[in-house]
This record gives structure tokens, C-alpha cells and sequence, in this order.
């Protein structure tokens, strides 16, 4: 899948419908910026008229987050955020 070669989604659980170049992405995921990602890569995609990014977000951590992960996590968000523009 599409999926596997990024590395903002290494990621089985993304599930993806196609009908007439409209796309649903579902399933579910730990952090927002694999959510982003996923949404940019399918966009991308030649003959891809809408998605719909219907993933939701079930993060594995149930305590606190340490701070190595977050500064990960916002590092990764600020790089997406830099391709948009």
C-alpha cells in the first residue's frame, strides 16, 4: 500500500474506499500528523477528485507523554505545515 513507504504513516490500519476518484480514508491511528499525512498522500494521487479523511485518532499512551515523543510529534507537524505552503 501507498502507505507503507511514508514515514509519517507507517501504517496497516488505514483503510481505503475508491468510487469515481472520491476516496474515504478510515480506520485508526495514534497522532493527528499521520492523519494529515495520510489525507496529503492521497491527494496527491493523479485522478483523485475528494477525500475524506474519516480516520480517527486512538493514541496507545495512557499516562503522560514524555517530552522526547512531543518534541517529535510537533517537529513532525511543523514539517507538514512547511510543504503546504
Amino acid at each position: 500500500m501507498i502507505f507503507r513507504g511514508n514515514w509519517n504513516t507507517l501504517n496497516d490500519t488505514i483503510k481505503v474506499k475508491v468510487i469515481n476518484g472520491w476516496v474515504t480514508l478510515s480506520g485508526e491511528i495514534e497522532w493527528n500528523y499521520q492523519k494529515e499525512a495520510a489525507k496529503l498522500i492521497i491527494t496527491n494521487l493523479i485522478g483523485v477528485k475528494c477525500v475524506r479523511n474519516a480516520i480517527s485518532i486512538k493514541s496507545q499512551n495512557k499516562g503522560q507523554i514524555d517530552k522526547l515523543t512531543l518534541q517529535i510529534a510537533l517537529q513532525n507537524n511543523r514539517n507538514l505545515d512547511c510543504k503546504k505552503n
